[in-house]
């Protein structure tokens, strides 16, 4: 039973030592990488609330796509991207307007 765990704790380490250095190390709050998710987080959040106040689905379509985009992107980490779907999911809820 020892060696096996000792080979998974040695294939562990091995595995995290093939990662570059920026993947290892967490972002720190004050990072861009922390306040571009704060903001996708956020501004998905808000783009739900008015989604949720919306009546009329068939003219919210085209934003629930852009805001599905949205999430993606935010979990492949391109927070950039995640933004731009967000301001384009706005943009097309205040058109229903």
């Amino acid at each position: 039973m020892r060696p096996i765990s000792v080979y998974c704790f040695t294939l562990g380490i091995s595995a995290l030592a093939a990662l570059p250095l920026s993947a290892q190390l967490l972002p720190s709050p004050n990072s861009v990488l922390s306040q571009s998710s704060r903001s996708c987080v956020s501004g998905i959040a808000r783009a739900d609330l008015i989604l949720g106040e919306t009546s009329d689905g068939w003219k919210a379509a085209p934003a629930v796509l852009k805001l599905e985009i949205a999430r993606n992107m935010m979990y492949e980490g391109d927070y950039r991207g995640c933004l731009s779907y967000i301001d384009q999911a706005m943009r097309a809820l205040r058109a229903n307007d």
